[in-house]
């Protein structure tokens, strides 16, 4: 018969003495029959869920402003209302410029967004052929079921660029 090795020895030594404590602690565990019996489950009323406003969401795009930044940022402030619905779903601002292969996106979730208020947002723009805008609102029940416009198209002309103050 071969001789155990050092490294066998102690490795069937700590096995023995682990699964002897856990045949120890499983004993234990059921001397208490009082705490292992389960307690009587009350069924919850069911929960069904509601939306709040079945209505579709209409927006009207009330003013826009446009301003060329320094380093072709474009800052749009956009003043909205809903006029049908309210703000329960996912909803983007789409901002567009006419004769440009430029558009930009602002998504916003329905906390971002209130019955009545202003969006102010930015974004570069460095072609300089992007003189006019246009301007939609649009929302989805999910972003990846894709976007419904809900509001009417607002355009106008991006103001010129403010000269930076020198010091």
């Amino acid at each position: 018969m071969a001789r155990r090795s050092h490294r066998q020895i102690l490795v069937q030594t700590l096995f023995l003495k682990s699964f002897s404590c856990w045949i120890v602690i499983g004993s234990l565990a059921g001397c208490n029959a009082e705490v292992a019996r389960p307690k009587a489950v009350r069924s919850a009323p069911p929960i069904t869920a509601t939306v709040a406003d079945p209505t579709p969401g209409v927006v009207e795009i009330i003013s826009v402003t446009a301003k060329r930044r320094p380093e072709n940022i474009i800052f749009f402030e956009v003043a909205y209302k809903f006029t049908s619905g309210s703000p329960i779903k996912n909803y983007m601002l789409n901002l567009g410029f006419p004769g440009t292969s430029v558009a930009g996106h602002k998504p916003m979730d329905a906390w971002e967004v209130k019955p009545e208020g202003m969006i102010k947002t930015g974004m570069p723009v460095p072609d300089p052929a992007a003189k006019d805008y246009e301007v939609t609102f649009a929302e989805a029940d999910s972003p990846d079921r894709g976007y419904t416009t809900i509001s009417n198209k607002f355009t106008g002309e991006i103001d010129p660029a403010e000269e930076p103050i020198s010091k």
